[in-house]
């Protein structure tokens, strides 16, 4: 069996694939990302191709060398100019290069649920029919790989299923994420390197947070037994504000931490709750979310207390 997986280096596809080689020796790892490094010490597990989505002939290429039996297409960003570029024309190159090739490999395709975007107060929690009101340009450009994903199940027969993960993290997470932004604060102030202020935006906000090493594990039940062209939600099924985030990380210091609201730090427009169902996946695969908030924080902080 070869799995391919794009973003690979990215924290999604490095959790993943430590989750993968955990289950079997059999699998034969391949991944595709920019980065010339994998996240985690995991370069004994996969052979890493350097080389862009948008680079139509060596996606060819590499597809005709791996021949992968399944791909876990991952790769994305959350901002940038060519944020669309990489989720349409990627994700097509992709497609194609796999049509070209003659193989018709199962395809776990990552949506995310900021396709919700606004969610009314009585639609949580959210189901996979919902409808979808993105919010920012990360959210509509997800929403066109989404529906570009199902044109290829329908038109061209690609054996695809649709994940719309809701918000996870884990150690090794982007500072662009509140939880890493909040638990790397805490984590200088007790190195003495800031002051005992932690800056924030809006507390208030509602998420559904899960550990992104659970959401792996749902992205390789969906693999094995998702149905193609179905969507799946991968959440919590619970909500969080952002202050609980910030009170629980909180409690695992004895620094004495003064919190400071930063106007400058709000969104222009932000949902103010959304809460994920994963009633679909469950049933089909039985997964549900196992790592407790806490222990994800925790783990979190101690990434950060144990970076030089």
């Amino acid at each position: 069996m070869s799995v391919l997986i794009t973003g690979a280096a990215g924290l999604s596809g490095s959790y993943l694939i430590r989750y993968i080689a955990s289950l079997s020796k059999n699998e034969r790892i391949y991944g595709i990302d920019i980065a010339d490094a994998i996240n985690n010490g995991l370069s004994g597990y996969v052979k890493m191709y350097k080389a862009s989505l948008l680079d139509e002939k060596e996606i060819f290429r590499i597809i005709k060398e791996v021949k992968p039996d399944k791909i876990f297409h991952l790769a994305g960003k959350f901002y940038g100019d060519d944020l669309f570029d990489l989720h349409i024309k990627g994700s097509i190159n992709l497609f194609k290069a796999i049509i070209e090739n003659n193989i018709n490999p199962k395809i776990v395709v990552a949506g995310s649920s900021a396709e919700y975007g606004l969610v009314y107060e009585n639609e949580n929690p959210i189901k996979e029919d919902n409808p979808l009101r993105a919010v920012n340009d990360y959210g509509v450009s997800k929403i066109a790989q989404d529906f570009l994903s199902l044109r290829y199940f329908l038109e061209k027969k690609l054996d695809i299923v649709r994940a719309r993960p809701f918000n996870n993290s884990a150690p090794g997470e982007s500072l662009i994420l509140v939880s890493s932004s909040f638990a790397n604060q805490i984590a200088e102030i007790e190195k003495g390197r800031l002051k005992p202020l932690i800056h924030v935006g809006n507390l208030n906000s509602v998420r559904d947070i899960s550990d992104t090493r659970d959401v792996v594990r749902a992205y390789f039940l969906l693999s094995a037994k998702g149905v193609s062209g179905e969507v799946y939600n991968i959440c919590a099924g619970r909500g969080y504000r952002i202050k609980d985030i910030l009170d629980i990380l909180l409690s695992f210091t004895d620094a004495d931490i003064k919190v400071a609201v930063d106007s400058l730090r709000f969104k222009m427009f932000d949902v103010p709750v959304q809460i994920g169902s994963f009633e679909k996946i469950n049933s089909l695969t039985g997964w549900k979310p196992e790592i407790p908030i806490e222990k994800t924080l925790l783990d979190i902080l101690n990434f950060w207390r144990e970076k030089g």
